[in-house]
């Protein structure tokens, strides 16, 4: 079992339902996934804009968690927010990865249910990715 199985399976067991992972190629402006538990629909490899906007002020530019707990958080800022709310997830959180220099250079993308990412859940989430972080890096 790889790293990204293993943060998966941690996270699930805290109740997250969609997972996935991913690299941040700035020059390209493009977030590229690099996991995903659900493949169907977020398949690995596939890609997103960097758009410029308050997200990436809030997690790339300023290395601070993202987090929505309802539809109307997300719907401005992802653009494929039909899709996460046709799988019924209503709660987002995109958790910066950042390398040894302190940039960001990757995300851990977790969505659930609204009302999901409460204080206490993103600490327990937050604590499993800093377990494992050297390893993370690695794999992207």
């Amino acid at each position: 079992m790889g790293v990204f199985d293993d943060l998966d399976r941690a996270c699930a067991a805290e109740g997250n339902i969609l997972f996935t992972v991913t690299s941040h190629d700035l020059p390209a402006a493009l977030f590229r996934r690099v996991y995903t538990n659900n493949a169907a629909e977020y398949p690995v490899h596939g890609t997103k804009p960097l758009e410029r906007d308050a997200w990436y002020d809030l997690v790339i530019r300023d290395r601070q968690p993202f987090v929505a707990n309802t539809p109307e958080g997300f719907r401005a800022l992802f653009f494929d927010h039909a899709q996460i709310e046709g799988l019924g997830l209503g709660s987002a959180a995109n958790l910066p990865l950042l390398d040894p220099a302190g940039e960001v250079v990757g995300t851990v993308n977790l969505l659930a249910g609204p009302g999901h990412f409460t204080p206490e859940r993103l600490a327990r989430y937050t604590a499993e990715i800093e377990a494992r972080l050297p390893a993370l890096l690695a794999a992207l």
